[in-house]
């Protein structure tokens, strides 16, 4: 039997919020959290974690941009779906550069929803849908691209630097008071970004950015 998608809405629009919820109901998804704003998703997710997040971008207290930079770093293996009703490059792109794994508009109908959220689930590619329209394949790449070319988060930074120093996963999980899990999700986020094939790949790679220099190994 195929474990059920757990999900977690964020939306402080109350009727769109609990309107979202039973239609994924409906469609199969029967494990779902609510959140009004950013910040109670993240108190929230000390408690529970969530399989997929979707997330409003305008709301108060913390909104979703916020947010999204938060879970990313300190819950790497959630994925997490911006559902708003703004379409903007801007938003669009910073997102991504976040960490998003989908950028919908609200209008884009449940059975659109549906199929991103299976899709991003089983770790396909990363979609784009604006106003229903699928992006061309070309546009696509170019946006899967941007993801791995995005630069390290504050936390992946200083995992790389122990890395480094040749800790181990245990001590980093001790040290950053994280899962050794959590740590892995980290250090494969780093080699997709970074490219580097191995160890001495992300030395390299932390010299020439300034992460570590030189003297660090002396």
């Amino acid at each position: 039997m195929q474990k059920a998608i757990k999900i977690m809405i964020v939306e402080n629009h109350n009727d769109f919020r609990r309107t979202l919820c039973s239609s994924l109901k409906e469609e199969g998804f029967p494990i779902i959290y609510e959140a009004l704003n950013g910040k109670q998703a993240i108190d929230d997710l000390k408690n529970i974690q969530p399989d997929i997040i979707i997330l409003d971008i305008r709301m108060p207290v913390m909104n979703g941009i916020e947010a999204l930079g938060i879970i990313k770093e300190n819950y790497p293996g959630i994925k997490v779906i911006m559902l708003t009703g703004m379409d903007s490059k801007a938003y669009i792109t910073k997102s991504i550069i976040i960490g998003a794994d989908a950028f919908l508009m609200k209008n884009c109908g449940i059975e659109v929803l549906v199929s991103v959220i299976k899709n991003i689930n089983s770790n396909k590619t990363f979609v784009y849908e604006n106003n229903l329209r699928r992006i061309p394949v070309s546009e696509e790449l170019n946006a899967k691209k941007i993801i791995e070319q995005r630069a390290l988060s504050s936390k992946e930074a200083e995992i790389l630097v122990t890395l480094c120093d040749g800790k181990s996963r245990k001590l980093m999980a001790a040290h950053f008071n994280i899962s050794e899990s959590t740590v892995g999700f980290h250090i494969g986020n780093i080699y997709k970004k970074t490219k580097a094939a191995d160890l001495v790949g992300l030395v390299k790679y932390a010299i020439e950015n300034g992460y570590v220099s030189i003297q660090h190994f002396h």
